[in-house]
């Protein structure tokens, strides 16, 4: 069978009982014979919490001085952690 490459954050790993259905996911294709290679990122809100930290540091954080508001950015975060999870 092929690798897989699985990746995981945000709200798909943000509660116990998602982290288990990541889990079943991951032990599914293994089942199915495949080799896996999972790749889990930040869980819940902590992209959030990085980058509300990172604006109570300076007045212009990384990635909101680019053209690229880090609003845009924590809405793309949340739709890939959506996407990951559907």
């Amino acid at each position: 069978m092929s690798l897989i490459v699985m990746k995981f954050g945000g709200s798909s790993v943000g509660t116990t009982e998602r982290m288990q259905r990541v889990a079943r996911r991951i032990i599914d294709k293994k089942l199915q014979g495949h080799r896996v290679v999972v790749v889990v990122s930040a869980m819940g809100d902590t992209t959030d919490d990085l980058i509300d930290k990172s604006k109570e540091l300076t007045d212009n954080p990384p990635g909101t001085g680019d053209g690229y508001a880090a609003d845009d950015r924590r809405a793309d975060l949340r739709r890939a952690a959506r996407d990951d999870d559907s």
